[in-house]
């Protein structure tokens, strides 16, 4: 009799580490489980989606209570990849058949209610923009571009499009400019990828230079205003305007290569000829209105 209590309480023993730890593994997976849905709810991706159907049936094996929520997760994942699926077959279209993508038809194809507005706003204003980077180009005009740019400051072809804006200018006031080395010699040359260029504007007008070849970029000058500006290493042709009556306009053809210059303007854009002291060294002027980064 003594015997068989003891083979009972063993057995319960048996028993109750059995479900013991059943119960702390069951807790464990429940934790890990959960810690990991709520990393991939907080940020979701579409390349989760097999992760998270692998959840849902450990979870249901679990009875766990953010079932619901999981299965609402990967629903959406799912719409997304979908969306995504359209977005870039619209794409593809646009490149084969430009601009005329019935996007009604292909946006029928999915629950559209679920696709974010943002999303679907963001291809519409891709494929506009496009189309009037397009137009643009064939207008080939200041005020289309500046246009543009108006429209889609943030485009990727902003930049593009102000530069056409400055190579037009450019053409303008290079066609009735006469040539004239008025950049002169670099006081110092040194040994880097770009050269210093101090510039005076001691007129009463505002100047504005344009610089075409390794780099293009146009500055402005107001009057009397000293700085400097820095200019990658290269052959350019530069050309300088007021906007004053019976000023002509000047080119100078110059190649950098490391120098420093210090040019003064007045109303003739004859560059005047100083004195300099003969312990006089160069130094950039402040303001810095641009810097460049290359290599040396």
């Amino acid at each position: 009799m003594k015997k068989t209590a003891i083979i009972i309480a063993v057995i319960l023993l048996v028993v109750t580490i059995f479900y013991y730890w059943q119960y702390k593994q069951r807790k464990m997976q429940v934790e890990t489980i959960s810690q990991e849905f709520e990393k991939l709810r907080a940020n979701p991706a579409i390349n989760d989606t097999s992760r998270i159907i692998q959840i849902i049936y450990e979870g249901e094996k679990l009875s766990l209570s953010f079932l619901p929520n999981a299965i609402e997760l990967l629903d959406s994942l799912r719409i997304e990849a979908e969306w995504l699926k359209v977005k870039t077959k619209v794409l593809e279209d646009t490149i084969t058949n430009k601009y005329k993508v019935n996007l009604l038809e292909e946006f029928s194809k999915i629950d559209t209610e679920k696709i974010h507005k943002f999303e679907t706003d963001s291809l519409i204003y891709d494929i506009k923009m496009e189309e009037d980077w397009e137009k643009a180009n064939q207008l080939n005009t200041i005020q289309s571009y500046l246009i543009f740019i108006k429209k889609y400051p943030e485009s990727i072809y902003a930049k593009d499009a102000g530069k056409k804006i400055t190579l037009l200018e450019f053409e303008d006031k290079t066609k009735s400019a006469r040539e004239s080395n008025f950049l002169g010699e670099p006081v110092a040359q040194h040994d880097r990828c770009y050269a210093i260029l101090n510039i005076h504007n001691d007129t009463k007008y505002e100047l504005s230079i344009w610089f075409v070849g390794v780099d293009t970029f146009k500055i402005v000058y107001q009057s009397d205003e000293k700085a400097s500006i820095e200019v990658i290493n290269g052959e350019y042709t530069v050309t300088a305007s007021v906007e004053a009556p019976n000023v002509k306009n000047y080119f100078d053809v110059q190649t950098f290569n490391g120098g420093d210059f210090e040019i003064e303007f007045y109303v003739s854009f004859i560059p005047k000829m100083q004195q300099r002291n003969p312990f006089w060294t160069f130094k950039q002027w402040e303001p810095i209105k641009r810097k460049v980064s290359c290599t040396d």
